[in-house]
Formats: C-alpha cells, structure tokens, sequence
C-alpha cells in the first residue's frame, strides 16, 4: 500500500444553525479537533508483580485552532461573532479538505471569546488562538471514495475525467480503499474504479 498524506487545506468551518452558518474558513490558519484523556482507576499490582495498568477515559474533545483577527468590519468579524455568541452552544461542521476526500465532522460546541482579542503586537498580523468545548459525540461523515468507518467502502463518485487526471498511485489508493486489485495499467484502474469491481 502507498503512503497516503493528508492535508488540511481547502476546507471549511462554520458554526451555527445552516440556515443561518457563519464561515470562518477563509481566516482560519490552524484548525483540529482535541481529544483530553486521562487515567481511570488505578493500576493494579499483584503478589507476583504482574501489573494492570490503569483504564483510560475520555475527558473532552474541542475544535481549536487559530484565526486572524478581523475586527474591522463587524457583520463579517470572527472576533465579533465570539463577543455576540460567548458561551452559547451552536452546530459546527468542519471539512479538513473539500477538494481530495476525507471526512465532514459535525457536531455542537460552546463558542468562548479567545484569551486575546482586538489587539496584539503593534503593526503586525495579529491572530487569536480558540478552543471551543465539544458538546456531546462528533458525527463523522465520509465523502464518496472513502473507507467508511464500519469498513465498507463507496464507489469512487469521480468521473471518468476526474479518475484520469489521477497519478497510478492515486487511482491505486482509491482502488484500495474500495477494495479492487491495485493491478494493471492506468486505464485498467479507471475502468476498476468506475466499475466498482
């Protein structure tokens, strides 16, 4: 199998209510989901020194990063939104990469005004560091072409174009993902891939 890297780029993330999303996709530099863990019970040691180690358990999770701040117009501020919503639980739905696949991750979490806002280092690019406090499980939705998370994996969703345009070793990750023999030429792969066989 062939290395696969993914990267955060292309993406969004929008907090609130579809209807009514705020986007904070374009001032976003730095964005992921925090999980906290810690030790759960005590680990245990027998007369024969044979040791249990402790449980684990699962704290917390958060969406954090860092944004630019953009407090220059209000109906498009991020820094603005926070000071209007602190503390409120809203929808958020995070896409590392719109453009080559992986999963949709969304849930609800409570917005905080960051540590440092409205200012910093005098005449220079000033940005606010967030973490915001999940509230309850993150849904993750995978796009087409992706191993979903029971394992059974979903055509391709690429068109013959899309499919061509591809190097061997990406078609060849897409047919792995999907299941299908890596073997063949390029041709092969995409006629496999398209197939689903």
């Amino acid at each position: 199998m062939t290395v696969m890297e993914a990267k955060v780029k292309g993406g969004t993330l929008k907090f609130g209510e579809v209807a009514s999303q705020f986007d904070f996709s374009c001032q976003v530099t730095n964005v992921r989901i925090n999980s906290s863990y810690t030790d759960d019970g005590d680990a245990l040691e027998t007369l024969c020194g044979d040791t249990v180690p402790a449980g684990r358990k699962l704290d917390a999770r958060a969406v954090a990063g860092t944004f630019v701040q953009d407090w220059l117009d209000e109906a498009l501020s991020i820094t603005e939104y926070l000071w209007e919503h602190d503390l409120e639980t809203v929808a958020f739905e995070y896409v590392p990469n719109t453009t080559e696949g992986g999963p949709t991750l969304t849930g609800q979490c409570r917005l905080e005004v960051p540590g440092e806002s409205f200012g910093g280092d005098v005449n220079t690019r000033i940005t606010s560091d967030f973490e915001f406090a999940i509230v309850g499980d993150v849904t993750r939705t995978w796009a087409a072409g992706v191993m979903a998370a029971g394992g059974e994996s979903e055509p391709s969703g690429q068109s013959r174009e899309e499919l061509e345009a591809l190097t061997v070793a990406e078609l060849q990750a897409i047919a792995t993902e999907a299941g299908l023999s890596t073997a063949g030429t390029k041709a092969e792969l995409v006629d496999r891939i398209l197939a689903g066989a």
